[in-house]
């Protein structure tokens, strides 16, 4: 009953991953209806000359909502691609409900909207898509606007191939889809209802008003099995990287294959629609002023877009979007939204996570320190790796949570996993006022009474040795600074579990886990199966073998934990086994022990300092392992298993000569015996035995011997070791060896 108030604390876990890693989930699959719409227009070329009609044929894709709400039962969302793109912008790069589609449950704006009871309409705008491409001089926001008012009239008359009544209809673009808008809205200001209008304002960036004739080429040449029979006036980016740099924000908040993969999928933009974007820019755009319009209207543009304002909107420019509002003088309202860290190209950005990342990171060393510091000796590893365990719980049932969520059909799906999420931290916030101080920071700030409060709460009143070890914490006027973690004495503990920290993540383990799925199709399950086994068995595995580790971790060690979880031999079956072989190793070993070890060997007035800095390591090259994967899998299908066995390699032999044994000691006596010389292997007892040096030889005393010895200790404080019992330094049960130190030079 003394330990149960630590419980709460542990259960945080339950909370902080059941979002930040659940698993890739399958796209809903309901009908949408594929049709073209014939359109007659008439229009003026760049030299003003009237054309004779012309029938144009414009492809559409209707996508019905997935719930009935009543009062958007009759709304569409007609939605206007911007250039170099087609339809599928607004559906993750494919038709909704196919394999094409790319992570829609992240990118699909098509999917969202009719999870929110919206039916959409999206449009291939003439000279895109599966729509007809005439001459490209001839395709200009004039007669775009022509046929986006006649499909509207369509709409509203429900003279369409399937039966939908239209009473309200909202305008949805992206870039020069909201500049069509804009002229819709000036020339037929009765046509809609509502207008959104993305990465567009009536401000271009005089240094990017040439960007596309600066990197736009024909894209009969640059992609001549796509586009090789259209007309050289029909253009598109030549290389990815000028494609990333006008359409990206320049901090990479993105996932890394986004660039490529929207860069291979690039469509077309005829020289016609540039030329009206130049003609506007040279009229300061008064020709769109949409005096008539009584509509709503929203305008929404990512902080570095970089075509309007030259990739920063914010600074100095806080108000670009309002600078749109004149151009809407009687509109029924009007507003403006900067959507920070976003480029161009703002559904295929994901800035949003950073505010759970920054909550996670804020926690998860506090915790850890905590734990360390309020636990006593005998119970310190397995409190420790309950923080683990429901880790790895969490993931498990992160998976479960959004697998079966996404089926249902209402803003429910994405909601209740937050509602999880939510609770648990709430509770979470509830308790832990109610939690005790650490007696050890209590020590630090002189507040020696509430300590001992604290340690009648954690020990036995017979421990007495725990009580005494606890005086030596330093006073409080011995404060440290984070530059005290690089001092003499310390600086070798926090390059160790600095180093151990990094080391983890490059063990592959975050690969393995981000893009598991990825991996298991490549090995020829199909998507829904790749999914279950690569996110959902892992996730129990990984939970099971946590349970099995946190029953050992005492009887192993720490040291001995760390240097068996780098070898697994078996499971070369195939690529499924040997991945799973490896999670549920990590899971058992290095994941358990890395982060209770660093938090172990620091002093107590650095271990807060020490262990934010090693976990700040950590999730550093977790962001780098996640980033720079998919490019190198898309380079060597075999490149990274061969870096990261050579990297855990690399760490295991630092682990084996620098990293001393710390089970059954209190963090005290860790401490005073990490003051003097520490190592775990010194070299001459691997490449000689020379003469006057004292080796030890490794031993598993059987637990009467380890009883018989525990009482005897010498001045210091440590177990006498008989020498009728000699253990090696190359794994000494006598936790730290004496002798010149390796690891504090």
């Amino acid at each position: 009953m003394r330990y149960l108030f630590l419980a709460p604390l542990v259960l945080i876990r339950l909370g902080a991953f059941v979002l930040s890693k659940g698993a890739a989930v399958t796209a809903i699959h309901t009908p949408c209806h594929d049709f073209v719409f014939t359109v007659p227009t008439k229009a003026v070329n760049d030299s003003g000359v009237l054309q004779v009609p012309t029938i144009y044929s414009i492809s559409a894709t209707y996508c019905p909502p997935t719930k009935i709400v009543a009062h958007r039962a009759t709304t569409v969302q007609l939605l206007l691609h911007g250039a170099l793109s087609n339809k599928h912008y607004w559906s993750a790069l494919g038709p909704v409900g196919s394999s094409l589609q790319y992570q829609p449950y992240n990118y699909s704006y098509v999917d969202f909207a009719r999870n929110e009871g919206y039916s959409t309409l999206a449009l291939d705008r003439l000279g895109a898509g599966n729509s007809s491409h005439p001459d490209p001089t001839l395709v200009r926001t004039e007669i775009e606007a022509q046929i986006t008012n006649t499909i509207i009239q369509q709409l509203r008359r429900s003279s369409l191939p399937f039966s939908f009544l239209s009473e309200r209809i909202i305008l949805v673009g992206h870039s020069f889809g909201s500049f069509v808008i804009n002229a819709v809205l000036n020339e037929y200001p009765q046509a809609a209802d509502a207008a959104i209008m993305t990465s567009y304002a009536h401000v271009f960036a005089q240094a990017n008003s040439s960007v596309g004739e600066q990197v736009f080429a024909p894209a009969c040449d640059v992609f001549p099995s796509r586009f090789g029979h259209l007309d050289p006036g029909y253009l598109t980016q030549s290389n990815e990287s000028d494609y990333r740099a006008v359409f990206f924000a320049m901090d990479d908040s993105f996932a890394l294959p986004i660039p490529q993969i929207l860069f291979d999928h690039q469509d077309v933009q005829a020289v016609g629609e540039q030329s009206s974007i130049y003609a506007e820019l040279d009229s300061g755009f008064e020709t769109l002023v949409a005096g008539s319009y009584k509509g709503h209207v929203a305008f929404m543009a990512g902080q570095q877009d970089e075509p309007f304002c030259a990739g920063d909107c914010g600074t100095g420019n806080a108000s670009l979007l309002a600078l749109s509002q004149p151009f809407f003088p009687v509109a029924k309202n009007f507003s403006s939204f900067l959507v920070p860290d976003t480029g161009h190209l703002m559904q295929y950005h994901h800035s949003a996570r950073c505010i759970a990342g920054s909550g996670e990171g804020l926690f998860l060393s506090a915790a850890a320190v905590y734990l360390c510091e309020i636990c006593p000796r005998h119970l310190r590893a397995k409190i420790l790796t309950c923080f683990q365990l429901f880790n790895t719980g969490a993931i498990a049932l992160g998976f479960f949570i959004c697998y079966g969520s996404v089926k249902i059909l209402s803003s429910l799906s994405w909601r209740l996993p937050f509602a999880i999420s939510t609770f648990v931290a709430l509770l979470v916030t509830v308790i832990t006022p109610f939690l005790p101080y650490s007696p050890r920071w209590l020590v630090t700030q002189g507040r020696i009474e509430e300590a001992e409060k604290v340690l009648d709460l954690i020990t036995d009143a017979n421990d007495e040795r725990e009580r005494r070890e606890l005086m030596m914490v330093p006073p409080p006027s011995d404060k440290a600074t984070w530059t005290d973690i690089f001092s003499k004495g310390v600086r070798g503990r926090t390059f160790l579990g600095t180093f151990l920290n990094v080391i983890q993540q490059l063990s592959g383990i975050d690969f393995v886990l981000f893009y598991a799925p990825l991996l298991f199709a490549q090995a020829g399950l199909d998507a829904n199966t790749s999914s279950i086994v690569a996110s959902g068995v892992t996730g129990i595995l990984l939970f099971i073998t946590t349970i099995i580790g946190t029953f050992y971790i005492d009887n192993m060690g720490r040291r001995t934990g760390v240097l068996l979880g780098a070898y697994t031999p078996a499971g070369k079956w195939t690529v499924i086994v040997l991945i799973e072989l490896f999670a549920i190793a990590f899971a058992g070993t290095w994941a358990i022990y890395v982060r209770l070890y660093a938090s172990e060997i620091q002093p107590s007035r650095t271990r807060a300092a020490a262990s934010s800095f090693g976990t700040g390591a950590n999730q550093l090259v977790n962001t780098i392992v996640a980033l720079t994967s998919p490019a190198f899998l898309a380079k060597s299908a075999y490149g990274p298993y061969f870096m990261y066995g050579s990297l855990v390699a690399a760490g295991t032999l630092v682990a084996f000569v620098y990293m001393p044994e710390t089970m059954g000691h209190s963090l005290e006596n860790i401490d005073n015996n990490f003051q003097g010389s520490v190592y775990a292997v010194r070299w001459s007892d691997l490449l000689r035995r020379a003469s006057g040096i004292n080796t030890l030889r490794h031993r598993r005393f059987s637990r009467t011997t380890r009883r018989r010895m525990s009482g005897r200790r010498d001045d210091s404080d440590r177990p006498a070791i008989p020498d009728r019992y000699p253990m090696e330094r190359l794994a000494s049960d006598d936790l730290f060896a004496v002798g010149e130190s390796a690891i504090e030079e």
